[in-house]
Protein backbone atom coordinates (compact mmCIF):
# COMPACT_ATOMS: atom_id res chain seq x y z
CA UNK A 1 0.00 0.00 0.00
CA UNK A 2 1.37 3.33 -1.02
CA UNK A 3 1.15 6.08 1.62
CA UNK A 4 1.11 9.58 0.36
CA UNK A 5 3.57 12.16 1.57
CA UNK A 6 0.80 14.07 3.35
CA UNK A 7 -0.26 11.03 5.40
CA UNK A 8 3.34 10.26 6.34
CA UNK A 9 3.71 13.81 7.69
CA UNK A 10 0.54 13.48 9.81
CA UNK A 11 1.68 10.13 11.28
CA UNK A 12 5.14 11.49 12.08
CA UNK A 13 3.57 14.56 13.76
CA UNK A 14 1.42 12.38 16.00
CA UNK A 15 4.36 10.22 17.05
CA UNK A 16 6.46 13.21 18.10
CA UNK A 17 5.98 14.41 21.74
CA UNK A 18 4.20 17.71 22.17
CA UNK A 19 5.95 20.85 23.45
CA UNK A 20 4.14 20.51 26.79
CA UNK A 21 5.27 16.90 27.24
CA UNK A 22 8.85 17.80 26.41
CA UNK A 23 8.81 20.53 29.10
CA UNK A 24 7.67 18.03 31.74
CA UNK A 25 10.32 15.56 30.62
CA UNK A 26 13.02 18.23 30.80
CA UNK A 27 11.91 19.25 34.32
CA UNK A 28 12.06 15.68 35.67
CA UNK A 29 15.44 15.10 34.07
CA UNK A 30 16.86 18.22 35.72
CA UNK A 31 15.29 17.41 39.11
CA UNK A 32 16.62 13.86 39.32
CA UNK A 33 19.98 15.01 37.97
CA UNK A 34 20.31 17.57 40.77
CA UNK A 35 19.20 15.01 43.33
CA UNK A 36 21.88 12.58 42.15
CA UNK A 37 24.56 15.27 42.36
CA UNK A 38 23.46 16.22 45.89
CA UNK A 39 23.69 12.61 47.04
CA UNK A 40 27.21 12.31 45.64
CA UNK A 41 28.49 15.65 46.99
CA UNK A 42 26.82 15.55 50.43
CA UNK A 43 27.13 12.10 52.00
CA UNK A 44 24.57 10.96 54.53
CA UNK A 45 25.30 12.41 58.00
CA UNK A 46 25.07 9.83 60.73
CA UNK A 47 23.51 10.71 64.08
CA UNK A 48 25.99 12.06 66.63
CA UNK A 49 26.56 9.78 69.61
CA UNK A 50 25.44 11.16 72.96
CA UNK A 51 27.68 11.36 76.01
CA UNK A 52 26.87 8.40 78.30
CA UNK A 53 29.04 9.72 81.15
CA UNK A 54 28.18 11.85 84.19
CA UNK A 55 29.04 15.52 84.48
CA UNK A 56 31.81 14.59 86.91
CA UNK A 57 33.43 12.19 84.39
CA UNK A 58 35.52 12.34 81.24
CA UNK A 59 34.24 10.68 78.08
CA UNK A 60 37.30 8.84 76.73
CA UNK A 61 37.68 7.11 73.36
CA UNK A 62 40.02 4.11 73.51
CA UNK A 63 42.36 2.98 70.73
CA UNK A 64 40.02 0.19 69.62
CA UNK A 65 37.23 2.72 69.00
CA UNK A 66 35.19 1.95 72.11
CA UNK A 67 34.53 4.59 74.78
CA UNK A 68 34.68 4.62 78.56
CA UNK A 69 33.87 7.01 81.43
CA UNK A 70 36.64 8.07 83.82
CA UNK A 71 36.09 10.14 86.97
CA UNK A 72 37.51 13.65 86.85
CA UNK A 73 40.03 14.66 89.50
CA UNK A 74 38.78 17.01 92.20
CA UNK A 75 40.46 20.40 92.55
CA UNK A 76 40.93 22.64 95.63
CA UNK A 77 39.26 26.06 96.03
CA UNK A 78 40.56 28.56 93.51
CA UNK A 79 41.16 25.90 90.84
CA UNK A 80 39.21 23.92 88.25
CA UNK A 81 39.72 20.72 86.25
CA UNK A 82 41.24 20.89 82.76
CA UNK A 83 39.94 19.63 80.40
CA UNK A 84 36.49 20.57 81.70
CA UNK A 85 34.46 17.68 83.09
CA UNK A 86 31.39 16.52 81.22
CA UNK A 87 32.97 17.02 77.78
CA UNK A 88 30.52 16.74 74.86
CA UNK A 89 32.98 15.00 72.51
CA UNK A 90 35.14 11.93 73.26
CA UNK A 91 38.69 12.75 74.36
CA UNK A 92 41.77 10.78 73.25
CA UNK A 93 42.76 7.85 75.44
CA UNK A 94 46.02 9.55 76.46
CA UNK A 95 44.22 12.59 77.93
CA UNK A 96 45.62 13.56 81.34
CA UNK A 97 43.41 15.79 83.48
CA UNK A 98 44.93 18.36 85.82
CA UNK A 99 43.91 21.38 87.91
CA UNK A 100 44.32 24.96 86.74
CA UNK A 101 43.77 28.25 88.60
CA UNK A 102 40.62 30.34 88.10
CA UNK A 103 41.06 33.66 86.30
CA UNK A 104 41.81 36.34 88.90
CA UNK A 105 39.08 38.99 89.00
CA UNK A 106 36.89 37.06 86.56
CA UNK A 107 36.05 33.68 88.16
CA UNK A 108 36.32 31.85 91.45
CA UNK A 109 35.83 28.45 93.12
CA UNK A 110 35.11 28.23 96.84
CA UNK A 111 34.94 24.45 97.27
CA UNK A 112 36.92 21.28 96.70
CA UNK A 113 35.13 19.74 93.72
CA UNK A 114 35.14 18.93 90.00
CA UNK A 115 32.95 21.90 89.08
CA UNK A 116 34.17 24.73 86.87
CA UNK A 117 35.05 28.19 88.18
CA UNK A 118 32.06 30.49 88.71
CA UNK A 119 32.05 33.95 87.05
CA UNK A 120 32.52 36.83 89.50
CA UNK A 121 29.56 39.02 90.43
CA UNK A 122 29.73 42.83 90.41
CA UNK A 123 28.57 45.70 92.61
CA UNK A 124 26.27 48.50 91.49
CA UNK A 125 27.76 51.72 90.19
CA UNK A 126 29.08 53.86 93.09
CA UNK A 127 28.42 51.02 95.59
CA UNK A 128 31.09 50.42 98.21
CA UNK A 129 33.28 47.34 97.50
CA UNK A 130 34.34 45.60 100.71
CA UNK A 131 36.38 42.81 99.05
CA UNK A 132 37.29 42.29 95.41
CA UNK A 133 36.64 38.96 93.73
CA UNK A 134 39.48 36.50 94.39
CA UNK A 135 40.13 33.00 93.05
CA UNK A 136 38.56 31.53 96.20
CA UNK A 137 35.64 33.92 96.88
CA UNK A 138 33.18 36.18 95.07
CA UNK A 139 33.15 39.98 95.36
CA UNK A 140 31.65 41.43 98.55
CA UNK A 141 29.56 44.62 98.22
CA UNK A 142 28.64 46.97 101.05
CA UNK A 143 25.20 48.47 101.59
CA UNK A 144 26.56 51.97 101.20
CA UNK A 145 27.58 54.32 98.38
CA UNK A 146 30.79 56.26 97.83
CA UNK A 147 29.14 59.57 96.83
CA UNK A 148 28.19 62.01 99.57
CA UNK A 149 24.75 62.69 98.07
CA UNK A 150 23.69 59.07 97.39
CA UNK A 151 22.34 56.19 99.46
CA UNK A 152 22.05 52.44 98.80
CA UNK A 153 18.51 51.17 98.12
CA UNK A 154 18.39 47.46 98.95
CA UNK A 155 15.07 46.92 97.15
CA UNK A 156 16.52 48.32 93.91
CA UNK A 157 20.07 47.05 94.43
CA UNK A 158 21.37 50.43 93.34
CA UNK A 159 22.72 53.76 94.60
CA UNK A 160 20.07 56.48 94.42
CA UNK A 161 20.32 60.22 94.93
CA UNK A 162 19.34 61.76 98.25
CA UNK A 163 16.25 63.81 97.47
CA UNK A 164 14.38 66.82 98.76
CA UNK A 165 11.95 66.31 101.61
CA UNK A 166 8.40 67.56 101.00
CA UNK A 167 7.79 68.36 104.70
CA UNK A 168 4.60 66.36 104.91
CA UNK A 169 3.48 63.09 106.46
CA UNK A 170 4.69 61.08 103.46
CA UNK A 171 8.41 61.86 103.74
CA UNK A 172 10.73 58.82 103.97
CA UNK A 173 14.09 59.83 105.44
CA UNK A 174 17.19 57.76 104.64
CA UNK A 175 19.70 57.11 107.43
CA UNK A 176 22.66 57.12 105.02
CA UNK A 177 21.65 60.55 103.70
CA UNK A 178 21.20 61.87 107.26
CA UNK A 179 24.64 60.55 108.22
CA UNK A 180 26.31 62.19 105.22
CA UNK A 181 24.39 65.48 104.97
CA UNK A 182 23.18 65.98 108.55
CA UNK A 183 19.71 65.49 110.00
CA UNK A 184 18.84 69.18 109.48
CA UNK A 185 19.36 69.01 105.72
CA UNK A 186 16.36 69.21 103.42
CA UNK A 187 17.94 66.63 101.06
CA UNK A 188 17.79 63.50 103.20
CA UNK A 189 14.65 61.81 101.85
CA UNK A 190 14.10 58.80 99.65
CA UNK A 191 14.36 59.44 95.92
CA UNK A 192 11.20 57.53 95.00
CA UNK A 193 9.08 58.96 97.82
CA UNK A 194 9.65 62.62 96.98
CA UNK A 195 10.62 63.11 93.35
CA UNK A 196 7.00 62.97 92.16
CA UNK A 197 5.38 64.88 95.04
CA UNK A 198 7.33 67.96 96.06
CA UNK A 199 7.00 69.79 92.74
CA UNK A 200 3.22 69.40 92.45
CA UNK A 201 1.57 72.84 92.90
CA UNK A 202 -1.84 72.91 94.55
CA UNK A 203 -4.49 75.09 92.86
CA UNK A 204 -6.91 77.12 95.09
CA UNK A 205 -10.42 75.77 95.14
CA UNK A 206 -13.28 78.03 93.87
CA UNK A 207 -15.78 78.79 96.64
CA UNK A 208 -19.11 80.04 95.21
CA UNK A 209 -20.96 82.87 97.08
CA UNK A 210 -24.34 82.23 98.68
CA UNK A 211 -27.57 82.97 96.74
CA UNK A 212 -28.66 85.73 99.16
CA UNK A 213 -25.37 87.61 98.91
CA UNK A 214 -25.39 87.29 95.15
CA UNK A 215 -28.97 88.63 94.82
CA UNK A 216 -28.18 91.55 97.09
CA UNK A 217 -25.10 92.45 95.17
CA UNK A 218 -27.01 92.30 91.89
CA UNK A 219 -30.14 94.35 93.07
CA UNK A 220 -30.43 97.96 91.61
CA UNK A 221 -30.07 100.93 93.99
CA UNK A 222 -33.06 103.35 94.27
CA UNK A 223 -32.78 107.01 95.46
CA UNK A 224 -35.48 108.97 97.32
CA UNK A 225 -35.99 112.67 96.40
CA UNK A 226 -35.52 115.16 99.26
CA UNK A 227 -38.18 117.50 97.82
CA UNK A 228 -41.77 117.39 99.30
CA UNK A 229 -44.74 118.04 97.01
CA UNK A 230 -47.61 120.11 98.61
CA UNK A 231 -51.03 119.58 97.14
CA UNK A 232 -53.64 122.40 97.00
CA UNK A 233 -51.08 125.23 96.98
CA UNK A 234 -49.61 127.08 94.06
CA UNK A 235 -46.09 128.18 93.73
CA UNK A 236 -46.74 131.48 95.63
CA UNK A 237 -48.25 129.67 98.63
CA UNK A 238 -51.84 131.00 97.96
CA UNK A 239 -54.70 128.62 98.48
CA UNK A 240 -57.21 128.28 95.67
Amino acid sequence: MVVSAEKRYVIRKRLQPSHKDSNHLSFYQKFFGMLLVACLVFPTVSAKPTNPCKKTQYWIEKEDGTTECIDCQTCPPGQTASPECGNSKPLPSNTMGHCVACQLGRSFSNEHSTSVCTPCSYCAKDQVVIKNCSRQADIECGKRCYSKDRYYDASKGDCLKCSKCCNDDQDVEEDECKGKLGSQSSMICSFHSSVNRCNIKSTPKFVPQSTTESSQSLAPTTSISSHTVTTGANASGVTD
